[in-house]
């Protein structure tokens, strides 16, 4: 392995490349399995495959990728430049208004079903970290599951188990913060 030395001038983050190199494993593991796509719904999961970070609220958010290499999002309006400064280029999206309250008056997960069927993979087999959205903030709502009529293989080890793993650049950070912690300071 090579081993990454980070010099003052360097920025202390995961690049684009490294997100996308994520997403790729993704895709084969669904293609592996023969999942048609995937939901994941879990804050530090959608971050750790968009290097999208936000603080979850009662507004769900969802990150799609489907084993064609479509990336997609469901997001609230509130959340769409965020996701743009911070998030990957993507192939669809489901933005809806402020919930709950004001708006369309539809439940996002409904904006979440329109965006399955316009990535061609509502009825086929869809998995998810969880069945839905979890319960934040004052947020209830339906189950994945429920919404699409048609049952959803959840499973948090799914993209838990690829985590594990870490890359040169994930190992180059935590031995920079391991430098930190052990410096004395004057």
């Amino acid at each position: 392995m090579t081993e990454i030395i980070f010099t003052e001038h360097d920025r202390l983050e995961i690049g684009a490349d490294e997100y996308r190199l994520r997403r790729e494993r993704v895709f084969q593991l669904l293609q592996d399995r023969q999942l048609d796509a995937i939901c994941v719904f879990g804050p530090t999961r959608v971050a750790y495959l968009s290097g999208f970070f936000f603080s979850p609220t009662e507004r769900p958010i969802a990150l799609v990728l489907t084993a064609g290499g479509a990336v997609a999002a469901l997001l609230p309006n509130l959340e769409l430049s965020h996701f743009q400064q911070q998030g990957p280029q993507l192939d669809d999206s489901a933005v809806y208004p402020e919930y709950p309250g004001g708006g369309s008056g539809r439940h996002p997960m409904l904006f979440l079903r329109e965006l399955l069927s316009r990535l061609g993979v509502l009825g086929k087999v869809i998995a998810a970290d969880v069945d839905g959205y979890e319960h934040r903030w004052g947020y209830r709502g339906p189950a994945l599951s429920a919404v699409l009529d048609q049952s959803v293989q959840a499973d948090v080890a799914l993209i838990d188990d690829l985590r594990m793993v870490k890359s040169a650049a994930e190992i180059a950070l935590m031995t920079e913060a391991c430098r930190w912690g052990t410096t004395p300071t004057d």
